[in-house]
């Protein structure tokens, strides 16, 4: 294994911000939507923490490759601003509000996919 490949390994299994808990954050955030407007605004602090520690962690162990460490800051910082989607009152937005947000999930649970596949074929050599 190469020398780029084994350090982007080490950082994906050790030194990452906590993929599993960023994914599990934007699907909780996803059930809110269904729950209601105040699991709605709740979720916006989950959001909130999740860019925050994600971030904070990023900082602390950058990713050995530059182009996927942006990439995955640009992602982080992605789950702030829809916090601050979230913690807007509902009824103010009228009915196309819900479904915006589950659209701004939707993508960032896909680009973060996309993210993940690319991160494991870069350590894959591929």
């Amino acid at each position: 294994m190469s020398p780029r490949r084994a350090a982007l390994k080490l950082w994906a299994d050790d030194e990452n911000p906590d993929f599993h808990v960023l994914v599990a954050t934007a699907g909780l955030a996803s059930d809110a939507l269904l729950a209601g407007s105040e699991a709605i605004q709740a979720s916006a602090d989950q959001l909130r923490a999740a860019a925050t520690v994600g971030r904070q962690r990023l900082e602390s162990h950058p990713c050995p490759d530059p182009d996927l460490g942006e990439r995955l800051r640009a992602l982080i910082e992605r789950y702030g601003f829809i916090a601050y989607s979230f913690a807007a009152p509902v009824q103010e937005y009228g009915d196309g509000y819900i479904p915006a947000l589950a659209h701004q999930l939707r993508t960032l649970i896909t680009d973060f996919t996309v993210f993940m596949a690319d991160l494991g074929h870069a350590i894959e050599g591929h």
